[in-house]
């Protein structure tokens, strides 16, 4: 992830499929730089992860389709 902006200049997006709050801090950078971060996530994932994304996707019911 962070080779990928390191080739790749802001403005870009970038997925997450995690919700690990291990990547809390370099979603925040990447976002501090200009870059979107999705994350597709469990609804469980922990609230500090989903509140540095750019944009938050469910796993069950974006990617599953589960409601």
């Amino acid at each position: 992830m962070l080779m990928y902006a390191i080739d790749t200049p802001a403005p870009a997006t970038l997925i997450v499929i995690s919700g690990d709050r291990d990547f809390v801090y370099a979603v925040s950078m990447l976002r501090w730089r200009k870059y979107r971060v999705v994350v597709v996530a469990p609804s469980n994932s922990h609230l500090s992860m989903r509140s540095q994304a750019s944009t938050v996707l469910d796993w069950e019911v974006d990617v599953l389709k589960k409601a």
